[in-house]
């Protein structure tokens, strides 16, 4: 409810041009409300303080010079106005009456909700002018004795109380108080509400009618605790992870957008159904692309009434009840920018689930498992799922640093009794003489997939092949594909279409197309690694380190026994030395490599059982073995990228910067060169863009804008689908174009729809 003394002065003045205070801090209220009847937000003190918050945030906006400025447009003038969430910290005072460390985080909230202006700096630097304009407010507004108001608000914020002001900073109460109220905010200022309850996901999951396995029964007696499950591809960890997550805010988190996107979908089709606007989101980079093709949801209607726009706005501020999506936009709150709190005061009732952890590299690594233990500490909850679970990582998990709180876990292993991999161990680099020869001689392989280390590797096994089918004049009889990141966009989508029905998901022998026409051959990399529900016949893949190789093998066999004698992984354990660490370009850790060398010339040839896998990992993938190999990087990396992050202060980056160190990798958005000049229909996006941008800076009304964005994001979206990510190494020469205000490389290397794009220059050549 709002203050009876103030609620005069809120309605007489404005918040926004087209809104008055009284109208934007009963929005925030509403917010509130809506979060407390959620119930995830538990502790009365803090909901209690929160509410102060909330109403008292914009109180500065009452200054006659910020009244004025919005009525008349101009600009904000530093020599005569301090920033309104400044003069509402000070003014605060007058109206609160609580504890003095309660006192400091309201305070401390409503003044760093906003960080226009280094704010503690502007307290010390500028008592002069703060001075001035909160007499104008009082001479205005409040009519206080000037002594009175001098003592009680003037000096309010000098000296020891602003030091303590930064201090209170570190506070978790404070982290959740200001986290929330950023979310108010911005919930408030956007029309949509902050939270959706989850209500739903048991009956979901009830409604299934399956009898649950072991994996999944223990997950869920377990929904109170945090967990660390190793499981066997096709037991149902999906099921099982959100078994434990139950009605709670959910966020499922995976490494790879092709992952991202199948577990969305899985999710959306299977579990929820087609009422999912409210339930259900998908959040990455090309969120907005994924949602326009969905045929669920409907265009026409979303032009309408703005669902469209309101479900992608849900999405983009977390305020649905289950997201999927990829670690760095969860956790690059680790970098403490500007309004980090918001992300972690959500993350502080929320069950975070992590898939495929086994993917990670050592700096997303050492940023998730530090975001873990700060959730964990403010009350979230974690379940990390992975099919191979390095001790390594349960270590690092474990290891307290400079007085962390301790972290608990329960910890299971599930694992099939199925013998599902014959391997064979080959001492030699992988060709597609040798590749081909065993396939040629195969007699109950229907689909096989090749996983090499680089996209070149892949590109130049898929060429060989090519050569040797055409000698062996088959090309009637095989179908060969290729997968990797260097397709374009649409190239992309559809092979990774084609692979889900080339490699649809068997569990017994007859349930494949053994009649089926053509022998299946895929090429990839590492893409198919990560939650794809694939399933062929035969592997052959390039050793990388047993974690990766292990998920490779989950691509062959997934849920069928092995029989007979015959080995269905090949894995070829001699690799370019050039991709180890210690070489210029290496990206393979060495130390890892050679330790997983080591332990398969151990194993040697013939079954392995799922508990002989872990067993492996957990014997050779030890810290004790990592710290012992001089040519390994991995720890080294780890520990410098968490100590950097621990030792970071409050605001010390910015969210851009943040966004950029959370990836350490600087991609450019390309269209290849042939494309641009043979493809005329990219002149015709282009121009309909341009159109669109100066229709929207013309448009009259709101809907009129709406519509035309979304007719614009439909354009830029399939201009996106001609386009590829490529690095710094792809750029020498490139041509640089601006497309509705973002640009875009013209690469001049040479692509098509078989090969990608490869390292051979263009022929073309064109002047922009």
């Amino acid at each position: 409810m709002i203050d009876k003394r103030l609620e005069p002065i809120y309605k007489s003045v404005y918040a926004k041009p087209n809104e008055t205070l009284y109208e934007h801090t009963s929005e925030l209220l509403r917010q509130y409300n809506t979060l407390k009847e959620c119930g995830y937000l538990k502790n009365k003190d803090l909901l209690y303080l929160l509410e102060l918050c909330c109403f008292y945030h914009d109180l500065g906006k009452i200054n006659p010079a910020f009244q004025e400025r919005i009525q008349t447009s101009n600009r904000f003038d530093p020599e005569k106005e301090i920033g309104h969430n400044i003069l509402s910290a000070y003014l605060v005072n007058i109206y609160i009456d609580i504890n003095s460390e309660e006192k400091e985080i309201v305070i401390s909230s409503i003044l760093n909700h906003h960080n226009y202006v280094a704010n503690f700096d502007v307290i010390v630097d500028q008592t002069d002018l703060i001075e001035e304009n909160l007499k104008n407010i009082n001479k205005k507004h409040l009519n206080y004795n000037d002594e009175v108001f001098n003592n009680m608000v003037v000096k309010s914020i000098r000296g020891r109380f602003s030091n303590r002001l930064k201090v209170i900073r570190k506070n978790n109460n404070y982290i959740i108080i200001k986290g929330l109220l950023h979310k108010c905010d911005y919930s408030a200022s956007a029309h949509i509400d902050c939270e959706l309850k989850n209500e739903f996901l048991v009956d979901c999951m009830n409604s299934l009618g399956y009898e649950w396995r072991e994996i999944q029964t223990y997950c869920l007696e377990h929904s109170d605790e945090n967990i660390v499950i190793t499981g066997s591809t096709g037991l149902g960890k999906t099921e099982a992870s959100l078994l434990w997550a139950g009605n709670n805010k959910v966020f499922y988190v995976l490494p790879l957008r092709t992952a991202i996107n199948a577990m969305y979908n899985r999710i959306k089709d299977n579990i929820i159904g087609k009422e999912f606007s409210d339930k259900l989101g998908l959040l990455h980079g090309e969120t907005i692309n994924v949602y326009l093709a969905d045929k669920n949801l409907s265009k026409e209607e979303s032009l309408d009434s703005g669902k469209f726009y309101e479900y992608y706005y849900r999405t983009r501020n977390m305020s649905l009840p289950i997201t999927v999506t990829t670690p760095d936009q969860l956790f690059d709150f680790v970098f403490k920018y500007p309004s980090y709190e918001l992300k972690l005061a959500t993350f502080s009732y929320s069950k975070i689930i992590v898939d495929e952890i086994q993917a990670y590299s050592p700096d997303i690594l050492a940023y998730t498992i530090y975001a873990i233990k700060r959730i964990n500490t403010l009350g979230g909850k974690f379940a990390i799922f992975t099919a191979t679970l390095a001790p390594f990582v349960r270590d690092l998990l474990l290891e307290q640093i400079d007085g962390e709180a301790d972290i608990e876990f329960k910890e299971a292993v599930f694992l099939t009794e199925k013998n599902r991999h014959n391997m064979k161990i080959v001492e030699e680099r992988i060709s597609a003489e040798y590749v081909w020869n065993i396939i040629e001689n195969s007699d109950n392989t229907n689909t096989c997939l090749i996983v090499m280390n680089t996209v070149k590797e892949a590109q130049n096994m898929y060429s060989d092949l090519q050569e040797l089918i055409k000698e062996d004049k088959l090309e009637d009889k095989v179908e060969l594909n290729l997968l990797h990141a260097r397709f374009t966009v649409k190239d992309r989508a559809d092979k990774e279409k084609k692979i889900l029905d080339d490699g649809k998901k068997a569990n017994t022998y007859d349930d494949l197309n053994l009649n089926s026409e053509k022998l299946k051959i895929w090429v990839s990399t590492q893409v198919v690694e990560a939650s794809l529900d694939i399933d062929f016949d035969i592997l052959f893949t390039e050793l990388s380190e047993l974690l990766g190789l292990f998920q490779r093998f989950g691509r062959c066999y997934r849920s069928r026994q092995k029989t007979g004698k015959e080995p269905n992984a090949y894995v070829f354990i001699t690799i370019d030395d050039n991709y180890l660490t210690g070489s210029p370009y290496g990206f393979i850790d060495r130390g890892l490599h050679m330790l997983s060398k080591e332990a398969l010339l151990e194993k040697g040839d013939g079954t392995i059982t799922e508990k002989e896998k872990v067993d492996m990992i957990n014997e050779y993938f030890t810290i004790e073995k990592l710290r012992s190999r001089r040519d390994s990087q991995y720890l080294d990396e780890y520990r410098e990228k968490y100590e950097y992050i621990d030792g970071l202060n409050i605001e010390e980056i910015d969210f851009l910067d943040a966004k950029k160190k959370f990836r350490n990798i600087i991609s450019y958005k390309a269209i290849p060169e042939s494309l641009f000049i043979n493809d005329g229909k990219i002149t015709v996006i282009r121009d309909e863009i341009d159109e669109l941008v100066m229709l929207i800076k013309n448009a009259q009304s709101d809907s009129e804008k709406n519509d035309l964005r979304l007719k614009l994001i439909e354009q830029k979206n399939e201009l996106n689908n001609y386009t590829i990510n490529i690095n710094i190494s792809f750029i020498s020469g490139a041509d640089k174009i601006e497309i509705g205000g973002e640009q875009i490389l013209i690469v001049k290397y040479k692509y098509d729809k078989e090969l990608g794009l490869t390292r051979k220059k263009s022929d073309e050549s064109i002047m922009i």
